[in-house]
């Protein structure tokens, strides 16, 4: 039965690298790449996925999960929005997130802030006004009303502060050290999210049941410890 199988894999996999993994397949897809064996993830995924080969392999049990870096293995989609649903999160930033410009390279902090806190704080303030006052904190479904973007939601700019877009991972001409500050500045982001103690819960709980449903028996997590872990109702 395994020679069976083995021999019915390998004829899905000759056949796929013939017909999706060739040159020819870009003509029949709108502003696709040109499709090959051993091209980056992020442009293969889509392609990838819709595979029978794929689709084959994802059920199957897998064993371990090695070296799986915990902070890159959240949906980035889920914890926002887990995050706009938690009481007293807030954002605030080290100076005025204006324009576009600063909203892309301006640092900002997602932190808790009790009633007693909020209640100190200057009323009808919003981030994204040059009068914004640095380092106040700004209720977080506040700041998603008031996003002042018309091309752009405040989701989708929280995701591109989280995550690299295909277009960035692409800009090699920027150098090494540019897409390293990306990466780096992704995960500040995500941290300061998923590391406050309600969302940490959340996320290990769904994560968890995610990788047992791929058949994954054991997972080796991997985090640097420079993080900050908040408990619940913790500013710091």
């Amino acid at each position: 039965m395994a020679k069976q199988a083995a021999k019915i894999m390998a004829s899905i996999r000759t056949r796929e690298l013939r017909d999706v993994w060739h040159s020819h397949f870009e003509a029949t897809l709108e502003n696709a790449h040109n499709r090959h064996p051993g091209m980056m993830f992020g442009l293969a995924r889509e392609t990838m996925e819709s595979t029978k080969l794929w689709q084959i392999i994802e059920k199957m049990p897998k064993g371990a999960l090695l070296h799986a870096h915990l902070d890159a293995m959240i949906d980035i989609d889920w914890l926002i929005d887990q995050a706009l649903l938690e009481r007293g999160l807030c954002i605030q930033a080290s100076e005025p997130l204006k324009d576009k410009e600063r909203r892309q390279e301006a640092v900002f902090q997602i932190r808790y802030r009790s009633d007693e806190e909020m209640s100190k704080a200057r009323k009808n303030m919003s981030v994204w006004s040059s009068s914004y006052e640095p380092d106040t904190p700004v209720p977080l479904r506040e700041a998603q009303r008031s996003f002042p973007d018309h091309d752009l939601t405040f989701k989708k700019w929280m995701i591109s502060r989280s995550t690299i877009s295909a277009e960035e991972s692409l800009a090699h001409h920027h150098g090494l050290n540019a897409i390293w500050r990306k990466f780096q500045s992704c995960f500040v982001t995500i941290g300061q999210m998923l590391f406050y103690e309600p969302l940490f819960r959340k996320a290990m709980q769904r994560l968890l049941g995610q990788l047992a449903a791929d058949g994954i028996s054991y997972v080796d997590f991997r985090i640097a410890f420079r993080f900050e872990f908040r408990k619940k109702g913790q500013t710091a």
